[in-house]
């Protein structure tokens, strides 16, 4: 059996919306030239050239670091309308395990018209150093809440510059709360 998902104006609204508006604030901060816009590209799990494979809904990552082919996005953005929370975080987790932690940042976006919300998730991987532990699982994930703080990082791989512009990228709430705004326009 083949299953073909058609992306709808509002599934692509979801995640473009959020992901346009990280990218404006790059550009506040001085960095928009050195940010590489991914897209949909398809990735596979490192090592395992014809394991599965994921395809984030917006994705991006810093220049020079990571514009040869290839390369891993530090952010990816997946958006959920048809899909559950519980199958965006499975995906969560594949690219952080496919990717061997390349991928620093993974966005969740899920909007339910029947519970009148948009939950954005926000995962970054914590690898935890304890010794004498057992290794199988070295990772934690933690979820934020409040206006939306993307570490410059973990998005550039590299600290800000001191006497810059530079610094965390922020989508203040009232930027969200236009976000959803414009998404409720768009529902079908």
């Amino acid at each position: 059996m083949l299953i073909v998902i058609i992306p709808t104006e509002f599934h692509e609204g979801l995640h473009l919306g959020l992901y346009n508006l990280g990218r404006d604030s790059i550009i506040r901060i001085g960095r928009g030239d050195n940010w590489r816009s991914m897209g949909t590209a398809k990735y596979r799990a490192q090592g395992h050239p014809n394991g599965d494979e994921g395809e984030g809904d917006s994705t991006g990552g810093p220049e020079p670091q990571r514009q040869h082919l290839g390369a891993w996005p530090t952010l990816v953005i997946k958006a959920g309308y048809s899909q559950s929370l519980e199958a965006l975080r499975g995906d969560m987790s594949w690219w952080f395990g496919a990717s061997d932690h390349q991928v620093k940042i993974v966005l969740l976006a899920k909007f339910d018209t029947q519970q009148m919300t948009a939950i954005i998730e926000k995962w970054i991987i914590t690898i935890t150093q304890n010794p004498g532990t057992n290794r199988d699982n070295p990772t934690s994930y933690t979820v934020t809440r409040g206006a939306l703080r993307l570490e410059f990082d973990l998005l550039f791989l590299q600290q800000p510059q001191p006497g810059s512009a530079e610094g965390d990228v922020i989508i203040d709430i009232p930027d969200l709360q236009r976000w959803a705004v414009r998404l409720w326009r768009l529902v079908p």
